[in-house]
């Protein structure tokens, strides 16, 4: 079935997205860690560290919301698919 194709391309970008934001929220934290060190000279960074762990987090939330959509679009497929097979079958025996 074609939509279930579709739908693993879209889990599978999904956790793609997801383990960039993963390695991003790491990054975030590296960051933070390094600029600890440099003292005076990186006292902005931490705020570009905490923007970057927010961008992590948002990109989770919404990988997340995309996996649940999808989810949800294949259980109201699958219903579909039950209710013409049941259409189907009743269409046979009142023709038969």
């Amino acid at each position: 079935m074609k939509t279930n194709e579709s739908d693993q391309k879209i889990d599978e970008a999904g956790n793609f997205i997801a383990s960039i934001a993963e390695q991003t929220n790491l990054l975030a934290l590296n960051t933070a860690i390094e600029v600890a060190r440099t003292g005076e000279y990186g006292r902005r960074f931490p705020v570009v560290a905490d923007e970057i762990r927010k961008l992590s987090e948002q990109s989770k939330d919404s990988v997340e919301t995309i996996k649940q959509t999808v989810e949800e679009r294949q259980i109201d497929a699958q219903n579909a698919v039950t209710a013409m097979e049941r259409l189907n079958q009743i269409i046979l025996k009142t023709a038969g």
